[in-house]
């Protein structure tokens, strides 16, 4: 008896496999089979039964000793078609199938798709890759990271808890096993940002030199930590150099006051000789360093001087200026690219938001720029533009410098709810902060952006683009529009970081997302470019949606959404063909003709019909209501062309398919005249053919 339950079939598939994998649920044979002692992989068959939505058979299963988590981690390791995957997560995790667990059996054996799928449903890849680091098991943190695993948040965590030896493990690792990813950047502006010192002195002896962190921290200004930094050796004096160049005086002066050494940059301006005049370049350069606050006496003596002397007769000159003159002065520097004149200004009282005013427009940019690395303090002139209600020049501020995200956060995070709200839409949809508050696990942060209009969907897109799944993962928990996301990612996918992941809408439909409601999604939004780009890789959806506008009575909203799917090349010809192919089926011929009171175009269909011989479906369009005077005088029209054009072959066909459309009516005329005679023809006008 065993060994008859337990041998494959000449396709080889065993009695269990059968039935798992049968059209609907059969528990009274799988436990029968279950209690008989087959000897089937059972996780397997766990698998295979949630993928089908045989719950009763699930259930048996795992009461037979199938583990659910094992199960999950297997499910979306597997690769199959996206619904029975989504339904075999579904059902998986009804049955308490846990995340850490299912993530732990895909780490064990290498398991990476798995390893990036299963953050998006709750589990933390980056606690296993911290646990993987702190006992340096070089296996697991190589599959993890591989895997997609949240690097910058383990580094993150593990230099909040001062762990020196396992973030350098874990540096050591990823720059191993995958090409730079600035994970280390990330961490080091996400601690400056908190204040985390601590932290920072922590990671810092760990990170790859390069300018990239040290140019964010010093265009924010944050000095403290461009110090542990530099007390860190990771600190390019030649970052100063280019900043110099690049004339950013807010950034020289964060670098310089942290200690940079200013040696390179006065070294590359050299002696200027006796008989050498200072270029106005270089004389820039050096006023630009001397109000940074280097020490610019190391320079030749004759330039010094030079520079000192012009500059106090420049601060004499705008001290006696009135306060509208100093304005005015303010905007024309701005306009001339004059870093240290319009820093001078901006020290000597100077209202940057009245040069602001003049300068929203998108060709200032350079002008706005101008006057951010002057000093200005962007924080408090955007916020007392947005409290002024100048919501213009508060956008080419935005614009401009990405300010708005931390400026919002805070805003937040202190109850000032009334400024936040003018935030959004106004200066950002808000998305940006929301990544940062899925990033930082802050739920009551996300909550409070989300109530006032932070768009959840197109954050969580951002984050699919980007593969930082842990992140994406708790904007799903949160509950973002899965189905608005699947839309999204439809309107973007030429825009996406330059190019569109196919697995990105597989990832939103394996958690939940439904492409029939990103279709009506679309239609609420008025995205046809969604629309379109969905009916072209979904061309069944167009037809599923065709057919539900058919049902009942026609209405305005249905005749609205029929004129959208229009627009978006939805296939008409396949639904008509569907409807009118039988004409025994009375309820098709009720549907067509409701779809065309509702406006569908069905002159073309009828001509390509025709074209095919497909008289009875074509006389069936035609008793539905089909637009038979515009298919016929169309083929008529089409034949004189061809006639005219000298393509006699192309003529007849025309003419072929003009005489199948009037025999087809010469088939009808008896039908419509008896119902006439009987009184049920309605409006329904009898076109005869000549």
């Amino acid at each position: 008896m065993l060994s008859l339950i337990n041998e494959p079939d000449d396709m080889g598939y065993t009695p269990l496999k059968i039935a798992i994998e049968a059209g609907h649920d059969l528990p009274f044979l799988v436990d029968a089979l279950l209690t008989a002692g087959v000897h089937d992989d059972r996780v397997e068959a766990l698998v295979q039964a949630a993928a089908r939505g045989h719950v009763q058979a699930t259930a048996q299963l795992i009461s037979a000793g199938a583990n659910p988590s094992i199960a999950l981690a297997r499910a979306v390791q597997h690769h199959m078609q996206v619904a029975p995957q989504a339904m075999s997560v579904k059902v998986l995790r009804a049955f308490g199938a846990d995340m850490s667990m299912a993530l732990d059996v895909a780490v064990e054996h290498g398991w990476l798709q798995a390893i990036r799928i299963l953050p998006l449903l709750g589990a933390q890849s980056s606690a296993a890759l911290i646990a993987a680091a702190l006992r340096n098991d070089s296996a697991a943190t190589e599959t993890l990271i591989k895997g997609g695993a949240d690097v910058p948040q383990a580094l993150t965590r593990l230099a909040k808890d001062g762990m020196n030896d396992a973030v350098a493990f874990l540096m050591a690792q990823q720059s191993k096993h995958c090409r730079p990813f600035g994970y280390d950047s990330y961490s080091m502006l996400q601690l400056a940002n908190s204040g985390e010192i601590a932290a920072m002195q922590v990671l810092a002896p760990h990170m790859i030199e390069g300018a990239h962190y040290c140019r964010g921290l010093a265009e924010r200004g944050n000095v403290e930590a461009l110090r542990v930094l530099i007390d860190a050796g990771r600190v390019n004096p030649n970052d100063l150099i280019s900043i110099v160049r690049e004339s950013d005086l807010k950034a020289a002066r964060a670098l310089i006051q942290a200690g940079v050494s200013t040696q390179e940059v006065l070294r590359e301006l050299g002696p200027s000789g006796v008989h050498r005049e200072i270029s106005p370049e270089r004389y820039k350069k050096i006023r630009l360093l001397h109000a940074a606050g280097a020490d610019t006496s190391l320079l030749a003596a004759r330039d010094t001087v030079i520079v000192l002397d012009d500059l106090a007769r420049r601060r004499a000159l705008f001290a006696n200026l009135s306060s509208d003159e100093k304005n005015a002065h303010l905007l024309r520097v701005a306009l001339n690219g004059n870093v240290p004149d319009a820093a001078l200004l901006l020290e000597l009282g100077a209202d940057p938001s009245v040069a602001l005013k003049e300068l929203n427009a998108d060709w200032d940019v350079g002008a706005r720029y101008v006057l951010i690395k002057a000093g200005m303090d962007t924080r408090n002139v955007l916020l007392d533009l947005v409290r002024a209600g100048d919501m213009d020049t508060a956008r080419a501020l935005v614009l401009t410098h990405g300010v708005s995200t931390d400026i919002l956060i805070q805003l937040v995070r202190g109850g000032d709810m009334q400024t936040a709200r003018a935030f959004i839409p106004a200066l950002t949809d808000g998305s940006d902060e929301l990544i940062e508050a899925a990033t930082a696990n802050d739920q009551e942060l996300a909550s409070q952006l989300l109530a006032l209009g932070a768009d959840g969907p197109r954050a969580l897109l951002r984050l699919l683009a980007g593969c930082r799944h842990e992140a994406a993962g708790r904007l799903i928990a949160w509950n973002i529009d899965l189905d608005v996301t699947l839309m999204l990612a439809y309107r973007h996918r030429e825009h996406i970081f330059g190019h569109f992941d196919p697995t990105v809408p597989h990832l939103l439909m394996l958690m939940g997302a439904d492409l029939a409601n990103a279709l009506r999604q679309a239609q609420g939004y008025g995205e046809i470019g969604a629309a379109k780009r969905l009916l072209s890789d979904h061309p069944a959806l167009g037809r599923d949606a065709l057919l539900r506008l058919s049902e009942g009575t026609p209405d305005f909203a249905k005749r609205a959404a029929l004129q959208f799917l229009l627009v978006a090349d939805v296939d008409v010809n396949g639904v008509i063909e569907l409807l009118a192919h039988d004409r025994q089926h009375l309820e098709n011929l009720a549907r067509l003709k409701t779809l065309i009171a509702l406006g569908l175009p069905t002159a073309e269909p009828l001509m390509d019909l025709t074209r095919a011989h497909h008289r009875n479906t074509a006389m069936n369009v035609i008793d539905a209501g089909g637009d038979l005077a515009s298919a016929m005088n169309r083929l008529i029209q089409n034949a004189a062309q061809h006639t005219q054009g000298g393509d006699r072959e192309a003529a007849r066909l025309e003419q072929d398919a003009a005489n199948q459309l009037a025999i087809a009516v010469a088939t009808l005329a008896p039908a419509w005249a008896r119902e006439f005679d009987q009184g049920r023809a309605g409006s329904q006008v009898v076109i005869s053919p000549k």
